[in-house]
C-alpha cells in the first residue's frame, strides 16, 4: 500500500503547500487513492484512517470520519496518526477529554 501513502501525502502537501492543487482537487485525489486501496483490501488502516480525515476536513461528514477512524483503530490500534486525526475529530466534536486521551497515546506511539 506504499503507493496509497504516497498519493496521500502528495495530495495533502500539494493542498497544503499551495504548490500544485487547490483542497478542491487535492483530497479528491486522496478520497480515490483510498477508496482503490480498500477496494483491494478492507483491511487496510492506513486507508480508512485517510478516508475518515478526508471525510472529517473535507466533507464534514462527522458520522463517517468517527466510522473510518474507530475501523482503523480496530485494524491497527498502533498507528498514531489514527489516534492523531481521531484526536482532532473528538475535538471537533466537543469532546476534549477524550481528545487529548487520544493526543497522548499518538505521541506516546
Amino acid at each position: 500500500m506504499r503507493w496509497l501513502t504516497r498519493d496521500w501525502r502528495t495530495a495533502m502537501f500539494s493542498c497544503h503547500s499551495m504548490a500544485t492543487f487547490s483542497l478542491k482537487d487535492a483530497v479528491p485525489r486522496a478520497i480515490e487513492a483510498a477508496l482503490k486501496a480498500l477496494e483491494i483490501h478492507d483491511s487496510v488502516a492506513e486507508a480508512h484512517a485517510s478516508l475518515a480525515y478526508a471525510k472529517l476536513i473535507y466533507d464534514w461528514d462527522w458520522t463517517g470520519a468517527e466510522f473510518e477512524l474507530k475501523r482503523s483503530l480496530t485494524l491497527n490500534n498502533n498507528y498514531p496518526t489514527a489516534h492523531h486525526w481521531y484526536a482532532d475529530y473528538l475535538a471537533a466534536m466537543g469532546r476534549t477529554q477524550e481528545a487529548t486521551i487520544e493526543m497522548r497515546r499518538a505521541r506516546d506511539l
